[in-house]
């Protein structure tokens, strides 16, 4: 008599970027900075074009542009909330808040070196992409608990995702669109969901 695989419930992760900023000439990734729309008003659209299961958790980088939203979203759907540092986006270092075209000319060299090397060179006191990766990675497979779950984050997060989970190279990553206020999907196969217990 055959006897049926157990059922294995898969993990899926829903992750949205945040609102655009208000001032797109900045640098930032850490840095907080004001958005083009009311937190509830970008978690109203979420809300509304989302077409997945309920989640049974919310994520969040610590980014106001994202918790502010997520804190909605929780709210709305009476799901628990975390705040997670790692999901924060990429670090610029001495770069976070200054204008581009000031670093371009007050840092030339540096900016172009980073520029023509920027998977293993990090800005001033930066990060690189892997270490984006590591930190995402290490909380992806941190997870504690099976089915959906959002995460309200960064373009940099996805994109780590899309290394970490579906295998991406970084230069493909970096060419994926990550639109804000949209919804990717991440389904985790059973070997990269987290173990029960």
């Amino acid at each position: 008599m055959t006897t049926a695989p157990p059922h294995v419930t898969q993990s899926r992760l829903w992750v949205a970027r945040h609102a655009p900023a208000v001032d797109g000439a900045i640098c930032y990734g850490r840095t907080d900075v004001a958005v083009q729309l009311a937190p509830e008003c970008a978690a109203t659209n979420l809300l509304e074009s989302y077409r997945g299961d309920p989640p049974r958790h919310v994520w969040s980088s610590p980014a106001s542009r994202c918790r502010l939203v997520a804190e909605h979203l929780a709210a709305s759907l009476r799901v628990p909330l975390t705040v997670d540092a790692a999901l924060g986006e990429l670090h610029f270092g001495a770069w976070e808040g200054r204008l581009w075209t000031v670093i371009q000319t007050e840092e030339r060299a540096m900016y172009e070196a980073w520029m023509n090397d920027w998977q293993r060179l990090a800005p001033p006191g930066g990060e690189r992409p892997a270490d984006i990766e590591a930190r995402v990675r290490a909380w992806l497979f941190a997870l504690a608990s099976d089915g959906v779950q959002w995460v309200v984050a960064h373009s940099g997060v996805v994109r780590a995702l899309s290394v970490v989970i579906e295998k991406y190279s970084w230069p493909d990553a970096m060419r994926r669109e990550v639109p804000h206020l949209s919804w990717t999907e991440f389904a985790l196969a059973p070997r990269d969901a987290p173990a029960a217990g």
